[in-house]
């Protein structure tokens, strides 16, 4: 049996097209290669293939602009009921294609997470591995699925994974670490993963602390501030996705640089939420706020005092921007 077209699923392969924006090609029959070239797949054909190719901003640039929105059908597009877009009612009790679904968007959206989560995990999990087996660049997604979805159930699926990963860099096990695993193993295989990198490295990959809550990963960060030197906008986004109390705010603005720039950055982000539709997806669903904050006066003071040891524009701007959008960083302690 020949294999089926990626997006119809009905037709045998009978083009591939290569991208820079995929590492696989996209593998079509005839018609839906046309109508791919002409931005005029149908709703279940774009369902498909995004389920085997991710999510719109995965695709090639002449597909959907910088926005994700799609660009305008450069043929007509042919209407058909039977081709609409399932809803989520339609796949409950259909394992395979619930994990289609959550593969498709940028994150399980929790909608899916909950009917995933009523089977049993050996069924999910025998569909991610699946998808592994024959799209390994979706591990991070796969795994992402798992920790949503399962939660603990999967601490011995993501650990069998984990133990024959390849790869010394392990940022992709993150968000699984910090949901399957018990709080304190989860935290001491990520952080010692980070300890092991460069401190251009940790810089780009200190995002992965972000799934993780409460003072470990703070507590780790803060002995590490002699390796930190230059301070990039992700270690902000970072502290303030795990939560950084204001007591902990005055301490690093103390301790001065490093920490008081990330500091700063940190309540900074809790007024904002990230569209980054990768990495910072948890500013959309849980927006961050300053923890145990103290009376805005007296953090006004703080914060004064602190431009008094260290004003230049980069510092200045920061505890300008705090002191005028109180309101949005405290949100329900306001």
């Amino acid at each position: 049996m020949p294999e089926p077209c990626e997006s119809c699923r009905t037709q045998p392969i009978e083009v591939s097209v290569y991208s820079q924006a995929a590492p696989i090609p996209y593998r079509l029959c005839h018609a839906c290669h046309q109508r791919f070239l002409g931005r005029a797949l149908r709703p279940l054909e774009f369902f498909n293939l995004s389920a085997v190719h991710g999510p719109v901003y995965e695709w090639p640039d002449d597909y959907f602009d910088d926005e994700g929105e799609a660009y305008p059908a450069l043929t007509e597009a042919e209407s058909d009921a039977l081709l609409a877009l399932p809803s989520l009612p339609q796949l409950r009790g259909d394992v395979r294609r619930l994990v289609q679904y959550a593969l498709v968007s940028p994150g399980p959206p929790r909608e899916v997470s909950a009917l995933l989560a009523e089977f049993e995990p050996w069924e999910v999990q025998q569909v991610l591995d699946e998808r592994i087996a024959v799209y390994p660049y979706r591990l991070g997604q796969c795994l992402e699925i798992a920790a949503e979805a399962l939660g603990p159930r999967a601490y011995h699926w993501v650990k069998h994974r984990l133990a024959h990963y390849p790869q010394a860099d392990i940022g992709v096990f993150a968000p699984a670490l910090a949901r399957c695993f018990p709080v304190a193993e989860g935290e001491a295989i990520m952080l010692g993963s980070l300890s092991q990198l460069s401190e251009k490295s940790l810089m780009q990959r200190i995002h992965c602390l972000s799934p993780f809550s409460g003072n470990g990963p703070l507590d780790w960060l803060e002995n590490q501030r002699s390796r930190i030197h230059t301070v990039s906008d992700g270690y902000g986004m970072t502290v303030a996705l795990v939560g950084i109390s204001w007591e902990r705010v005055q301490r690093w603005l103390r301790l001065g640089r490093p920490l008081s720039l990330i500091a700063l950055d940190a309540v900074v982000n809790c007024s904002t939420a990230c569209l980054n539709p990768d990495q910072y997806r948890r500013f959309r669903l849980n927006p961050p706020r300053l923890l145990a904050p103290a009376p805005v006066a007296e953090m006004n003071r703080v914060l004064a005092q602190y431009l008094e040891r260290d004003s230049v524009p980069r510092t200045r701007k920061a505890v300008r921007f705090i002191q005028q959008n109180w309101d949005n960083i405290l949100k329900s302690e306001s």
